[in-house]
């Protein structure tokens, strides 16, 4: 912790208790609930680049606030932000490493959105879905499968009219066999490569969306990818969750593709 680093988190103003604070949310996941924190707290965090020494936050400290902060009182502020996961520290290394080996090990992908951004139950997702679709144009029948849809992923009540408009179109050339969907997902997180794969199911309310495993391990081979890449992004990524429930619908079932 001499020269203390920041993570990669993402910053907004926040009211709270009738303060004007800072809002700290991981995109990555490792944090759990959003962390608020005081804007002189935040000045010191954002400081932390991982060049710059105990010394040198102090005296940026005082030229900002022209107020003096001890030794004691800046390796306080630094403890709390490290608990809170919010310097790549001590504390955030050793919650790292117990979480991805918990992701790593499980066979499905945990829902991350269900309750959130779409209804958890599945009765009420399956209504939920039925409107979408039944809101969309009355279109003709496409004559079969597009080669691909360019699908929003943000969430349903902003989103309502592209996603119904998109799977309904699928809904309309659905195909008597069970085809092979390729989902690209933008990553909203860190990444080391170009692209990363996985080979997990993804639940959903309306049950597991099975991934096509041996396809994912032939095109991790072929890219010549140690495991799949940086899999663990995938772990709070919404771009792709957000498109599987709509899938189901569309194509009449999780089993369907």
């Amino acid at each position: 912790m001499e020269n203390p680093r920041i993570r990669r988190l993402e910053a907004f103003p926040v009211k709270h208790q009738g303060r004007e604070m800072v809002a700290l949310r991981d995109p990555q996941g490792y944090m759990t609930d959003v962390a608020v924190i005081s804007p002189a707290a935040y000045f010191i965090a954002a400081l932390c680049d991982g060049t710059r020494s105990l010394r040198d936050i102090q005296a940026a400290y005082v030229r900002r606030f022209g107020d003096i902060i001890t030794t004691e009182q800046l390796a306080g502020i630094l403890r709390r932000l490290d608990e809170q996961l919010i310097l790549d520290g001590p504390a955030f290394r050793k919650a790292k490493e117990a979480r991805d080996r918990e992701y790593l090990i499980l066979p499905n992908r945990p829902m991350t959105l269900a309750g959130r951004s779409y209804p958890a139950h599945p009765r009420e997702l399956a209504d939920f879905l039925g409107r979408l679709l039944g809101s969309a144009g009355a279109g003709e029948d496409e004559g079969g499968l597009p080669l691909g849809v360019v699908s929003p992923h943000i969430d349903p009540e902003r989103g309502w009219r592209c996603y119904a408009e998109t799977y309904a179109c699928l809904a309309r050339s659905r195909p008597l066999t069970r085809p092979l969907v390729v989902v690209l997902g933008t990553c909203h997180g860190e990444m080391e490569g170009r692209f990363a794969l996985t080979s997990k199911n993804y639940l959903t309310p309306l049950g597991l969306v099975e991934t096509d495993a041996a396809m994912a391990e032939e095109l991790a081979r072929a890219a010549g990818m140690d495991g799949f890449g940086d899999e663990l992004s995938h772990r709070s990524e919404h771009s792709i969750e957000m498109q599987l429930p709509l899938l189901a619908a569309a194509f009449g079932g999780v089993d369907r593709f």
